[in-house]
């Protein structure tokens, strides 16, 4: 059987009306992902740093990763300013390890201590399933019927600058989350379009901002939960100016859509972060679906070292810690299972999970103390 035929059954963790799990079929199941970084150089274009891949049928399975990194080095060889952008696609039959199950992360992450350099970075996991249920699994309906669905979130933003009275206009971090939905005559619907954004402003100012759908918790670091610092030596975050923290509480964000049995249709759920900074002692890291991996290379250029590892641990914790009460998806369903697309594939039945692709590309431009690390 040739690989682009087969078809995986599945659990649907997003039950119906009625009171049962249902069954369904993925056709087919893709993953795109990228990371990008530019970096200005006095506000001009100069190295930039982008990787992507993909996943379907015909290659290599999951989890696949991109990652992007530039960063300045001064005369001594010291780091003055790195940016890192990473994205990841995990195997949805597995979850639990620790950290956040869902298989979708993106992480992006920047800081200059130079006083010419700035970074814009992004990265991106968009994850399509083409979807087939049968007339039993949708209880016979006349029609079309409503399944209802959950996408799980959980992140946080965090942007700071090492003085209190600068003008912070033009730094910026953004989190967005988007599911939609493509029927068979190829009309698409929007089912989730949520997003969280912290901007600065002026006199040292930052503005945090969420849509309806999302709940987020704003604040300065003292929101941030204690972690038992003994053995960090002397931890002093005084050096951090002005700051605001964004958490997205971990929740499962409601939503539903029409479906016709034996009907094929596509789900398509896109996460993406973005974040800018500007020159001469600035940073904004943000990530979803997971705690932060890398922002402690980060925080550490401005910082003392022991300084930044407490503040990575704070700031996990609060990812790991703080949650929202999630709604029921109605009085006749019981607990959702895992999946941002409200699935949970059985894992003896994985397969078909490819590889198609891989693709980095880093420009260099032609200065020194400008780094591109693979």
């Amino acid at each position: 059987m040739r690989p682009n035929t087969r078809q995986l059954v599945i659990v649907l963790s997003a039950l119906f009306l009625i009171p049962s799990a249902a069954q369904g079929i993925v056709r087919e199941l893709s993953a795109d992902i990228s990371s990008n970084i530019q970096e200005f150089v006095n506000d001009a274009a100069e190295s930039s740093d982008q990787a992507t891949e993909n996943s379907g049928v015909g290659g290599l399975e999951p989890p696949i990763q991109t990652r992007a990194n530039l960063e300045t080095l001064d005369d001594v060889g010291n780091t003055v300013a790195r940016a890192i952008a990473v994205s990841e696609f995990r195997d949805p039959t597995e979850g639990g390890g620790g950290r956040n199950p869902e298989e979708i992360s993106v992480e992006a992450d920047c800081f200059s201590n130079d006083a010419t350099t700035r970074y814009d970075l992004d990265s991106t996991v968009t994850e399509t399933r083409i979807v087939v249920l049968s007339a039993s699994e949708l209880n016979n309906p006349i029609g079309s019927r409503t399944v209802r669905s959950i996408f799980t979130a959980s992140g946080a933003i965090f942007a700071w600058s090492l003085d209190a009275d600068r003008d912070l206009t033009g730094l910026s971090g953004q989190l967005s989350i988007a599911v939609r939905r493509i029927d068979a005559d190829g009309i698409e619907t929007t089912l989730v379009d949520e997003s969280v954004a912290i901007t600065g402003g002026p006199d040292g100012g930052f503005t945090g901002q969420n849509s309806s759908g999302l709940l987020v918790f704003f604040g300065d670091l003292d929101i941030l939960p204690d972690t038992g610092e003994a053995g960090f030596g002397d931890v002093n975050l005084d050096a951090i100016a002005a700051s605001r923290v964004g958490i997205i509480l971990q929740q499962n964000i409601n939503y539903e859509y029409d479906a016709v049995a034996d009907e094929e249709f596509t789900l398509v759920a896109t996460v993406t972060t973005s974040v800018s900074n500007l020159p001469d002692g600035t940073g904004v890291v943000a990530v979803f679906g997971r705690p932060f991996d890398d922002v402690l290379e980060i925080i550490e250029i401005g910082i003392p070292a022991d300084s930044a590892r407490v503040l990575e641990a704070r700031l996990n914790k609060a990812i790991t810690d703080f949650k929202a009460a999630d709604p029921p998806l109605s009085a006749n369903t019981t607990s959702p299972l895992c999946g941002v697309l409200g699935f949970e594939m059985i894992p003896m039945l994985m397969g078909g999970f490819m590889l198609c692709g891989t693709s980095r590309r880093i420009i260099r431009a032609q200065r020194p103390n400008r780094r591109a690390d693979s």
